[in-house]
């Protein structure tokens, strides 16, 4: 009788899939990362080849969320804090966080009793919390702002906390400096597995996304 040999299935590449990024989101020119589109252009690379800071994106048209208690310079992607308005120091280019609104309107907002402080800008006065807090609905009031509830807080779990927030990362990942962003750790985050085994068992502690065609949980 003849034996009979089986050849094994070659070794699964390791060269990692592009993945497809959520509404809302960038798709960094490494097509490996996915950052929220509120990071682009604000002057800090979130994408490992710094796509996100390219003059070719920034050139064009973005939208700017500027953070709570923050306000955009008009014609410009530059957020400066509330506190920074009326301030004696120009912080917008032109000037716009500064003017004669500012002697004007303190009446108005001493008549507002603000609870921890008071915004004037050139289209009106409103109050405003400390960071981590926003306004009641009273408009004068300050209560907890969620901060888990805004798209891209941390780029896995998040934990709200009392006027500030935690982020955290799954089994498999290490958060990084910035205490938002979550890393493969070392020794997993380019680890090659048999094919005939992907997608198999968690002993193989592989994260789902470094395995191309994974339909369900490891």
């Amino acid at each position: 009788m003849p034996h009979l040999f089986y050849s094994s299935p070659p070794l699964s590449s390791c060269h990692p899939e592009p993945i497809l990024c959520d509404l809302g989101e960038f798709h960094c020119h490494d097509q490996q990362i996915c950052i929220p589109e509120a990071w682009l252009c604000d002057g800090e690379p979130d994408c490992p080849d710094n796509s996100d800071e390219s003059d070719h994106i920034c050139a064009q048209e973005v939208v700017i969320r500027c953070p709570l208690n923050h306000i955009q310079c008009i014609g410009t992607r530059k957020c400066i804090h509330f506190n920074k308005l009326c301030n004696g120091a120009r912080d917008c280019e032109d000037g716009y966080d500064e003017g004669v609104h500012c002697r004007e309107l303190l009446s108005a907002c001493h008549e507002l009793r603000c609870r921890y402080g008071c915004v004037m800008t050139r289209n009106g006065t409103f109050c405003f919390c400390a960071d981590g807090f926003e306004v009641g609905e009273d408009g004068t009031s300050c209560r907890d702002h969620d901060e888990c509830a805004m798209y891209g807080a941390c780029s896995q779990t998040c934990m709200n906390t009392y006027g500030s927030y935690r982020c955290s990362c799954t089994e498999g990942y290490i958060l990084q400096p910035d205490r938002i962003s979550c890393r493969a750790k070392q020794g997993e985050q380019h680890t090659c597995i048999h094919e005939t085994m992907r997608c198999k068992s968690k002993i193989h502690s592989i994260p789902e996304k470094h395995q191309p065609g994974c339909t369900q949980p490891i």
